[in-house]
């Protein structure tokens, strides 16, 4: 018998075995619903009965109009009703057991008793409050509070009041029955849920249970048919492991009459085969190695790739093509040999090989055009054992100079990218590459595109390296301007928060004392990253400082430093930024500033804001700009602040913004605080609205506090 015939039998016998298992399942699944049905309809009655309760709570809790609430509570009690008697009649009860059956039907009769007994008296109480229209009396006040109104008087009348009473007193004793009622309900719907799922369990294990059991003879017929294959798969087993631990010499000998017999034979040919590619697989390896020198030394390694190549497929001419990424093109980077043009080229040129040759070491190859293009293209390799019989190669006589007896061009490949293609070449005619030779070649590429991707990735690395040094350099500057500690002043208070978005803060803030009474508060948000943007800060800082001056205001020093860092930083790089002069005695302001960081100040008087904004380019831009300055005066209590944009554009997971009217709202809210406080509870606020989301920008702000002399 065939191993196919064999096959055949197992297969069958597997089916079968599936489809009696999945007959089965689908019978039992057919509870399994019936269970989850019963569930489904006992869970409905519990929310149909939670929903009395609490419509019976909303008679005297609620606002609304009474007539629709008097009719809502009539539709729930009988909705109720109506489930209740459905799922007594749920043909599906006998499955949860004669004592559960028995428990709903109790509640069902008592829920009867409690209907004549309680809430049809109730109910005639509801309609004769609906009748009198007690509700429209009460106006939007609830029963429940218009009953303990002390001016209840002015509104019912003394018989009213009596059946306001008496309807509240009987509403209560409704909602303790319904409470006691549900309680039972309660504790049967759990106990019939508890239930439900032991027999969905039980079915389930019988389930399990089944399919192991018919899934097992499966596999038992399945073995017996197997039987008379498991010597010669042992066999195949021991000798495949053999050779797996590196044992070459074994040989597979079985004798049968079905496809074991070739496949010992193919078997014992794949073997010499792996002698002989293991040999030159070695040898690849070892010679790549010795090329592991210098990382830095790329193209002295590409070149003795090629070399290596040339050698151990005993190519006449060899040639690198590496891609060029921004121009999309395949250029030359080392030919080794005289490698005939692999593609048509222009008579004047096939005429002189030297000059054929020349071409092809100087042309770039655009991926798709010619064998080389192509391979590029598709990153599959291509191997033209016999140059003559292909159109793939220009058509050439064996004795042209520019003949190409055989061809083979391999990809590059790194995870599926293309960094480049070698190509081999024999000119000699009647003299082939072997299809082995195109293998081991094809792992020869493998181990180059490797080769050559390391060594570009260790030139990246050394990049970021030098970048990340730059940026810890930047770092170090920028945690040099910064304030380790805030001024404090007996009149005046200040406090600051500030978040990087990314390790290279964009905006700096500066808070110095020019006289006595008199401080400068700087806000700054400077174009750029690393270390330009932060020698710009220190430009910034450190030319502030110096034109400092009791008598100069926010205007005149904005001015000056604008038309002093003006053409000494390059274009790219500007600064948005405000100054403000504070008296710290008498609360008086100055400020000016250069584009989008305006002043926002609370009055304590009216609760309001004001807005303050001064027109100006960007410092840094024009050297004629001159930056115009507005007075003004805080009285006790009144609180300044101003942001980079960083905190007002940031927006959340949901796409949402901070926005400037938010941060406003926040100030106003904690006006009574102090400043150190303000600036902490809406840092925390941040936090939170921005929990999940991605920091795209510096944030910064400043508050500003007068208490007064």
């Amino acid at each position: 018998m065939k191993i196919r015939q064999k096959m055949l039998i197992m297969e069958l016998s597997t089916a079968g075995a599936f489809i009696i298992a999945i007959t089965l399942f689908l019978i039992l699944l057919q509870n399994i619903i019936s269970f989850k049905n019963m569930e489904i309809e006992s869970q409905k009655v519990l929310n149909k009965l939670n929903q009395i309760n609490y419509r019976t709570s909303m008679l005297i809790n609620s606002r609304s109009n009474f007539t629709e609430m008097d009719y809502l509570w009539q539709a729930s009690v009988s909705t109720y009703s109506r489930h209740l008697e459905e799922l007594n009649a749920n043909p599906d009860m006998r499955l949860i057991g004669k004592k559960l059956s028995q428990d709903i039907l109790h509640l069902t009769n008592r829920w009867e008793d409690l209907r004549k007994e309680t809430l049809d008296g109730f109910s005639s109480l509801v309609k004769e409050i609906t009748l009198i229209n007690l509700k429209m009396k009460v106006g939007d006040f609830t029963f429940n509070y218009a009953y303990n109104f002390k001016d209840l008087d002015d509104l019912l009348t003394e018989t009213e009041i009596e059946l306001l009473g008496k309807f509240i007193e009987e509403q209560r004793a409704v909602e303790l029955e319904m409470v006691s009622y549900t309680t039972i309900m309660k504790t049967l719907i759990y106990g019939i849920s508890v239930e439900i799922e032991r027999r969905i369990a039980f079915t389930l294990y019988l389930i399990l249970g089944l399919l192991v059991l018919i899934i097992t003879a499966a596999l038992i017929a399945a073995f017996l048919y197997a039987r008379g294959l498991s010597s010669q798969v042992r066999q195949i087993q021991n000798t495949a492991s053999l050779v797996t631990a590196g044992n070459f010499n074994v040989k597979l000998d079985i004798r049968s009459t079905d496809e074991f017999k070739a496949l010992s034979d193919n078997f014992n040919t794949f073997t010499d085969m792996l002698w002989t590619r293991l040999d030159a697989v070695r040898t690849i390896m070892k010679d790549m190695a010795e090329l592991s020198g210098d990382m830095d030394d790329i193209k002295t390694v590409e070149r003795e790739i090629l070399n290596l190549a040339v050698q151990n497929s005993q190519a006449d001419a060899g040639a690198i093509f590496l891609y060029d990424e921004e121009e999309q093109l395949l250029r030359p980077a080392f030919v080794k040999g005289d490698f005939p043009p692999p593609y048509p080229v222009p008579a004047s040129i096939t005429q002189n090989p030297e000059k054929a040759f020349e071409h092809f070491r100087k042309t770039d190859i655009t991926p798709g055009d010619s064998v080389i293009g192509k391979v590029a293209s598709t990153g599959e390799a291509i191997f033209i054992k016999n140059g003559d019989q292909t159109r793939e190669l220009p058509q050439r006589w064996s004795n042209d100079p520019l003949h190409i007896s055989s061809f083979m061009a391999i990809p590059l490949l790194v995870s599926n990218n293309v960094l480049g293609v070698f190509a081999l070449a024999k000119k000699e005619p009647y003299v082939y590459f072997t299809d082995l030779s195109f293998t081991n070649m094809k792992t020869f590429g493998e181990y180059t595109a490797l080769s050559i991707d390391n060594r570009y990735k260790y030139k990246e690395l050394k990049e970021k390296f030098e970048l990340s040094r730059e940026l810890s350099i930047a770092t170090e500057i920028q945690q040099g301007l910064r304030l380790n500690k805030l001024p404090r002043f007996k009149n005046f208070e200040i406090s600051a928060f500030h978040k990087t978005a990314k390790g290279i803060s964009g905006d700096y803030y500066d808070i110095f004392r020019i006289s006595e009474h008199k401080t400068a508060v700087v806000v700054c948000d400077v174009a750029g990253k690393g270390i330009p943007a932060a020698l710009v800060m220190v430009m910034i800082r450190t030319i502030l400082r110096v034109i400092a001056h009791p008598d100069r205001d926010a205007g005149t020093m904005l001015t000056t430093l604008n038309n002093t860092i003006s053409g000494k930083v390059g274009s790219d790089q500007y600064a948005t930024m405000g100054i403000i002069i504070v008296d710290t005695q008498t609360g008086e302001l100055t400020f000016s500033n250069a584009a989008d960081l305006p002043l926002n100040i609370y009055r304590k008087e009216n609760g309001r804001f004001s807005s303050f904004n001064t027109e100006g380019l960007p410092v840094g831009v024009d050297k004629e700009t001159v930056y115009p300055q507005q007075s003004i005066q805080l009285n006790p209590g009144d609180i300044a602040a101003i942001c980079t944009d960083g905190l007002t554009e940031a927006r959340n997971i949901h796409g949402n913004e901070f926005s400037m009217k938010t941060l406003l709202r926040e100030i106003k809210k904690y006006n009574e605080k102090d400043a150190g406080e303000i600036s902490e509870i809406i840092g925390k606020e941040m936090e939170i609205f921005m929990r999940g989301s991605y920091l795209y920008d510096d944030q910064s702000l400043l508050i500003m506090k007068y208490k007064g002399e």
